[in-house]
């Protein structure tokens, strides 16, 4: 067994490019292995923000990254935006997903 530490694969990252594609200026990125700054973690229910409604999605995102702002952090991660669904995703090392449980 591998011991290593739980840390995030993607994490948005606010006040970058401002463009009317981003007016809220957050870049979702991945996060390099073993390389992880300081971040904000945010949880919510689907039941209050339904992954089906765009606009409340939205709001949350904008709450995160305000939470972000007033905490004097460069990131957030939250799970409509950093959870990597896609199983056949190849991570460093040549591993996929399924075998980084």
């Amino acid at each position: 067994m591998i011991n290593r530490l739980l840390m995030p694969r993607k994490l948005c990252y606010i006040d970058c490019d401002l463009t009317t594609d981003n007016p809220d200026s957050i870049q979702v990125e991945d996060v390099g292995e073993g390389v992880c700054e300081p971040y904000l973690f945010v949880a919510y229910t689907a039941e209050q923000f339904p992954h089906g409604s765009p606009e409340l999605i939205e709001q949350l995102v904008r709450m995160a990254a305000q939470a972000t702002r007033d905490h004097d952090l460069k990131a957030f991660w939250i799970a409509c935006c950093c959870m990597d669904m896609d199983s056949n995703r190849v991570l460093t090392g040549g591993r996929v997903l399924q075998e980084d449980v």
